[in-house]
């Protein structure tokens, strides 16, 4: 009888020791996909393109003609959400080379222009009407660095140029579904509105002005009323195999009147390249499903 009674009291106990892990691993199960959610910022879209263009180019300094050429580019591409604010704004990185060869209306010259820019954009998810598509709007600030050579030119053959720039900027992200497969398109466009730059003065030798005047402050403000400029890009993700491709096309205009110098670069750019999507953290990869927009 006392056997009987050890048994069924030891059977009791099994069976509060069940009930308790099944009460308690829901909550674990809650706690694990919690971990999504506080951590979508962890996902990375990220590209690497190169393209072909073409650029017309003019710089008064250099000569009053138009340099019309080909435009090659690379550009990288970094967009992740951020941990705060709840998840609703995301950042861009972008960064550029470019290379255009050029000349002038009658091919008697040679224009080389070469650029490096890298811009870091804060943007707000303002508007989604549907889960498909999203309005992003915010500011970026973008750095450039480079310079045009003139080969015909024997007093002044070069520019330089360095420009930090804010910008107004919005992104348009649609999603759909062609035969099963997922496409993204973006539309985004952004205005310079207020700037710093660096610009010798009409007919001044670069030597006059770090070797003989010694006179550095040729920085100047730029905003809308002497430097109107826009950038646009319209970009197509899409999956061939195991891979995830973007195609993306580039209208870049810049212009600026400074010191009597009038300056235009405007570039049109088709580009191709590979998408990577990936997490900060791979251990914690299985764990997530969390698509960017």
């Amino acid at each position: 009888m006392k056997t009987i009674l050890n048994y069924l009291l030891n059977k009791n106990k099994q069976k509060k020791t069940l009930l308790c892990i099944l009460s308690v691993f829901p909550f674990t199960l809650v706690q694990a996909q919690g971990i999504d959610s506080t951590e979508i910022h962890r996902y990375i879209n990220a590209a690497h393109s190169i393209g072909v263009g073409t650029s017309n180019l003019l710089d008064t300094y250099l000569s009053p003609l138009e340099y019309t050429g080909t435009d090659f580019r690379w550009e990288y591409e970094r967009v992740h959400r951020t941990k705060n604010w709840q998840n609703k704004w995301i950042q861009q990185q972008l960064y550029q080379a470019q290379l255009s060869i050029t000349e002038n209306p009658s091919s008697t010259a040679q224009g080389f222009y070469t650029m490096f820019s890298g811009t870091y954009g804060l943007l707000y998810e303002a508007w989604k009407p549907t889960k498909n598509l999203l309005l992003f709007v915010g500011s970026r600030a973008r750095g450039q660095i480079g310079g045009m050579y003139n080969n015909r030119n024997s007093n002044n053959p070069g520019q330089f140029y360095a420009t930090a720039t804010l910008q107004l900027s919005a992104l348009l992200v649609y999603k759909f579904i062609i035969k099963e497969t997922e496409l993204i398109a973006r539309y985004q466009c952004s205005l310079p509105f207020a700037g710093m730059t660096f610009s010798p003065r009409y007919g001044e030798s670069y030597y006059e002005i770090f070797g003989v005047k010694k006179d550095y402050n040729r920085l100047y403000f730029i905003s809308l009323h002497n430097a109107p400029s826009m950038f646009h890009s319209l970009s197509l993700d899409f999956p061939i195999g195991k891979f995830n491709l973007r195609a993306n096309y580039l209208l870049d205009i810049e212009q600026s009147k400074i010191n009597h110098i009038k300056r235009h670069a405007y570039h049109h750019s088709f580009m191709i390249g590979f998408v990577k999507n990936y997490f900060l953290f791979p251990k914690k990869k299985a764990y997530h499903s969390f698509p960017l927009y």
